[in-house]
């Protein structure tokens, strides 16, 4: 069986980063009390309110050339970018965070290496789910139609290796049985847009029939809450919308991994599960790495849009003052709301697409949000506030750690007053679990649309009719390339999973 969570930790690493920190943060508050200025806003995430869950979602960024250097470079406890990234969680302090951008390896020791580092850091997160992504996965043929096989994006997702920027959970709540959905071939999505060159699907029939959808992993996790409800969580990393030809396979496929959200908060669900996958009952909470801004940047933005406006779901705009601050004065919508800081121009000094939002924690619209925001501090002055060993500020650690900012949004399961949702059940998969890989238990997913979920067009699988056209394309693609964001996607089987403590 695939190991989740409860295993054990790597050797003591200690940890003095946070504790100093929070030591000179504290050692500041006399001072600045008694002068006649006002308090600074706080540079980290302030506590959640009381009986409110934070949940966040981290593109951390911890990537590696190889399988096996970042559970090296976590364990030896000398990794100035694995250092901050502990400080930047323990600091946020969530209740439940997805880690995105993160190496995975087959029995979990990078995960569990990682969840020491932090509890030592004072942040115990003693649930976690994690599994092999798609990214790295071999898939035998020439998905990028180079002529040649086995480059990285010949990968049912981009890697240079199995489990290379994966995704995992951390959670101090317990978890319920997980259903992956990364298996999901493409093709399969009722209304799948797939990618043409010439007329005919690129790069050939067999590929484009055999490639999966996420270029990562889609996972549903349920999180039993203590009032009998259940939050259902949504988790994703979709791959950039970029570095691929006027196919626009990577720009296509990003949206259609956008969209998958929208048909299963529909009620659509593969053929051979039974019911929805999410039950009337549960309270939705999608986090994830959309890498798309509904603004600014490539792809087509009208997917991320219509995401935002589903009537399940609620934006509460996290922002940030070191996103204000970053904004470099192009046309960038609301600045404030960011969530990387990559660079306006490029190498060659071409244009890039600088600060974008393309982090998402959107909650069920029945919970109420009780606080949201970025961690992305402004910078300080060098001659204030509090600093680790090497004279870091918080708006250099989150550096550090990751051009992305951790987003968090705090959501009170039940609001005052009120008695929690009613629970539902979600009907196990037919098919089983066995052996370690991920896909045990085949499930064909069916391309007819679900029953009376319909969109207000009448057609479940088109776009809301405010758009112009689904997806419209950018001319202007293809030119920044994120360090390690860039995601190929085809078929295996969808899963159950069984998340441990």
């Amino acid at each position: 069986m695939v190991r989740h969570g409860g295993i054990a930790a790597c050797r003591n690493v200690g940890l003095r980063l946070v504790a100093f920190l929070l030591v000179g943060l504290l050692c500041t508050v006399p001072v600045r009390a008694a002068s006649a200025q006002a308090p600074p806003l706080p540079l980290t995430p302030p506590p959640p309110e009381k009986g409110s869950l934070r949940i966040a979602v981290f593109n951390a960024e911890l990537t590696r050339r190889g399988p096996g250097v970042l559970l090296r470079d976590i364990s030896q406890g000398r990794d100035p970018q694995v250092e901050a990234v502990v400080a930047v969680i323990a600091a946020a302090r969530p209740d439940i965070l997805l880690l995105a951008g993160f190496d995975t390896d087959l029995d979990g020791h990078a995960l569990a290496a990682l969840r020491g580092q932090i509890s030592r850091a004072g942040h115990p997160m003693d649930h976690a789910f994690g599994a092999l992504p798609n990214a790295g996965l071999s898939s035998g043929m020439d998905l990028d139609g180079d002529g040649r096989l086995n480059g990285p994006r010949d990968a049912q997702g981009y890697g240079a290796f199995h489990g290379a920027g994966g995704m995992a959970l951390l959670s101090r709540l317990p978890l319920g049985s997980v259903t992956d959905l990364s298996p999901l071939r493409w093709a399969e999505l009722p209304g799948a847009r797939l990618p043409r060159r010439g007329g005919k699907l690129f790069p050939d029939e067999k590929a484009a029939q055999q490639r999966r959808l996420s270029s990562v992993a889609h996972w549903l996790v349920p999180v039993p809450l203590p009032d009998g409800g259940r939050l259902m969580l949504m988790l994703y990393h979709a791959g950039p919308p970029v570095f691929d030809g006027p196919e626009d396979a990577n720009g296509l496929r990003n949206a259609e991994e956008n969209r998958l959200w929208r048909l299963v908060l529909d009620g659509w669900a593969p053929s051979q599960t039974e019911g929805q996958l999410i039950g009337s009952g549960d309270l939705p909470v999608l986090a994830g790495i959309s890498n798309l801004d509904v603004r600014r940047g490539e792809g087509r933005r009208a997917a991320m849009a219509a995401l935002l406006r589903h009537p399940r779901l609620r934006d509460a705009r996290p922002a940030s003052a070191g996103a204000a601050a970053a904004n470099s004065g192009a046309p960038n919508g609301e600045p404030a709301l960011d969530t990387v800081d990559w660079p306006e121009e490029d190498a060659a000094g071409g244009p890039a697409p600088g600060n974008l939002r393309v982090a998402y924690v959107l909650p069920d619209a029945r919970l109420r949000v009780t606080g949201a925001g970025v961690f992305w501090p402004a910078p300080q002055p060098k001659a204030g506030g509090a600093r680790d060993r090497g004279g870091r500020g918080w708006a250099e650690i989150v550096a550090t750690a990751s051009r992305h900012r951790l987003v968090w949004v705090d959501v009170a399961p039940s609001p005052p007053g009120a008695s929690g949702p009613r629970r539902a059940d979600i009907s196990p998969l037919r098919g089983r679990v066995r052996g370690t890989t991920p896909g045990a238990g085949r499930v064909r997913p069916s391309l007819t649309p679900p029953a009376g979920r319909d969109t207000p067009s009448g057609d479940p699988f088109k776009e809301p009719a405010t758009h112009e056209q689904p997806y419209p394309s950018d001319p202007s693609r293809r030119r920044h390339r994120p360090r390690s964001d860039d995601r190929g996607a085809p078929h295996h089987r969808l899963v159950r999973r069984q998340a441990r403590p």
